[in-house]
């Protein structure tokens, strides 16, 4: 049984589980290029304590390897960050960014 138990977890990490963000998901405003920087201060006002952005981004200069976007005006940070993450892997494959979404924690 315990086996069992392992099979099941090893899989689930090949897998890519848990489907949510994890530690090594997030960035902070500091370490994003410029551009971002600036989109990034022009939201966090309406963000509030619930409101969520996320990022992706191939170059430091390309605005069109860049993608940007938050979830404003929710009740859940969870869904939040499901809803930034979700808009942002559908600009990531529109613009063909290479690196994944990731999340901006201050």
């Amino acid at each position: 049984m315990p086996n069992n138990i392992f099979v099941l977890v090893f899989s689930l990490a090949v897998a890519g589980w848990p489907p949510f963000a994890l530690a090594s998901d997030f960035v902070t405003p500091a370490q994003l290029p410029d551009a971002l920087q600036v989109m990034w201060r022009n939201y966090q006002p309406d963000l509030g304590e619930i409101g969520r952005c996320a990022v992706a981004y191939d170059s430091h200069t390309d605005r069109d390897k860049m993608a940007f976007t938050c979830s404003v005006g929710i009740r859940i940070t969870a869904e939040g960050e499901r809803r930034a993450l979700a808009r942002c892997e559908d600009m990531r494959q529109q613009k063909g960014i290479r690196t994944a979404c990731r999340l901006v924690r201050p």
